[in-house]
């Protein structure tokens, strides 16, 4: 996943990006980096952030590190946007359109008449994309993906637990720019981004656009649905980021030759397959800080780097056990879509989190005798339920009383008084989710898609 992002991971496995030949460093908070390997768990592991996001929790908001991955993609893909696009108009100008595929000279005849001038004002509008969203008022992002959550599959009707469509906001903008000018001339000077360009230019990159990138015009192409609670938000994400990929690498693999010639290649997805077995996977590794939980917001505008607080924001009355995260209640009996046990005269209703190990949502309910955990399905079944143990505590994240730092773990209270029961595996309980093969490991894709970049700025800090 890392290296097809160009991503570079180093012997102390620490992880650079690399643009255009440099390494830039990827810091959350400004802490490195890193893949959470043995032998750097076992070591020091203060000051270091290590990227496991499949163990993300399927109540929390987006987690710093699921924030890395959305600037790691939307720059790999602008960066292979930005090489191809050149390519395209000269090879518009090698290739004769005699024996040409019909479809293969519309995608080409527009770009033959571009010269040279037209190139540097494509190439000057072209660096003004970003990938981040800088300013309130004025979206210049190659992409973004929106991720939302709940709803119902439109092809199987089985629960969403996340659902992601792309938008493509600097695109957008050269279209309705380019309407606008109907009726005048080639050379007519239009202003986009503040930036000057000509008619005839400006239409030759939103056709590039739409060559590279069909979807543009119909984002909902690259829509995608996940119905597993393993790593949701991070399966479907990935899912529309895959299909975006898939566009490009047809564009790439109908001219081949001529981009092997030159050394750009398609962007590797062979991983994605290995998203099948995220929940295994997510088990491997002990659950990590900032890719569990959301510690903090980021600021929308300034520069690329991510700005986090490091104070984590845990409600006071509500006692949190390993791989939780509280949600509140609804006056519908719901919260984020999970259904909530219904009340008995004289309890109350406390919170809910999720309980990674026994696969649930456990809702806390305040009785007369003490605090009952009920254990549900993430379907909202009814599993098990036992009282809470009295006296239990919890206690700053990887710390216990007469023990020192536990590196490489995330949140991980313990009791006071021994051991709490509820927090033992159970491999008796197991969540039942409806898995589906259509577009890919087990998500729901609603439609199946028909077919480095100059700046550096400092990423992810």
């Amino acid at each position: 996943m890392l290296k097809s992002w160009n991503v570079v991971i180093k012997d102390d496995a620490s992880l650079r990006l690399n643009l255009d030949g440099h390494e830039h460093p990827i810091n959350v908070e400004d802490q490195p980096l890193y893949i959470p390997l043995t032998h750097v768990l076992e070591g020091n592991t203060m000051d270091k952030v290590f990227f496991h996001p499949a163990c993300e929790s399927i109540l929390s908001k987006e987690t710093e590190v699921f924030k890395v991955i959305r600037k790691l993609t939307a720059m790999r893909l602008m960066t292979a946007f930005k090489l191809i696009a050149p390519q395209l108009i000269g090879i518009s100008r090698k290739r004769s359109t005699k024996n040409l595929r019909t479809d293969i000279v519309e995608m080409l005849s527009p770009l033959k008449s571009s010269n040279s001038n037209d190139e540097k004002e494509i190439t000057t509008l072209f660096n003004q994309m970003l990938i981040k969203l800088e300013d309130e008022n004025v979206d210049k992002r190659f992409i973004h993906f929106n991720v939302t959550k709940g709803g119902r599959s439109s092809l199987s009707n089985e629960k969403v637990y996340y659902r992601t469509n792309p938008v493509f906001p600097f695109y957008n903008e050269m279209a309705k720019k380019l309407s606008r000018s109907d009726g005048l001339p080639d050379n007519q000077s239009i202003s986009i981004y503040c930036h000057s360009i000509s008619k005839k230019a400006l239409r030759i990159a939103v056709h590039l656009f739409e060559t590279i990138i069909p979807g543009v015009t119909m984002p909902n192409l690259y829509e995608y649905e996940y119905c597993r609670a393993d790593a949701a938000r991070l399966c479907s994400f990935i899912g529309s980021y895959g299909l975006v990929v898939e566009s490009i690498n047809t564009i790439q693999n109908t001219f081949r030759a001529d981009f092997d010639k030159i050394g750009i290649y398609t962007i590797d997805t062979s991983w994605i397959d290995m998203m099948e077995e995220i929940g295994d996977l997510s088990k491997q590794v002990p659950i990590m800080k900032y890719n569990d939980q959301n510690t903090a917001g980021t600021t929308a505008s300034g520069n690329n780097n991510i700005n986090i607080s490091s104070i984590i924001n845990t409600p006071s009355n509500n006692t949190l056990l390993p791989n939780q995260a509280i949600v509140q209640q609804n006056q519908d009996n719901t919260q984020n879509g999970f259904k909530l046990p219904t009340l008995n005269p004289g309890e109350q209703y406390l919170g809910s989190y999720e309980d990674k190990i026994k696969h649930g949502i456990v809702h806390r309910i305040q009785t007369p005798a003490g605090v009952k955990l009920v254990l549900h399905t993430y379907q909202g079944n009814f599993l098990s339920q036992e009282m809470e143990m009295q006296g239990y505590q919890t206690y700053a994240p990887g710390q216990m009383p007469g023990y020192g730092q536990m590196p490489g773990y995330g949140q991980m209270p313990y009791g006071q008084q021994g051991y709490n029961p509820y927090y033992q595996p159970n491999p008796m309980v197991q969540a039942s989710s409806g898995q589906y093969g259509v577009g890919g490991f087990n998500g729901v894709s609603s439609n199946i898609s028909p077919v480095n970049s100059s700046v550096a700025p400092v990423l992810f800090e």
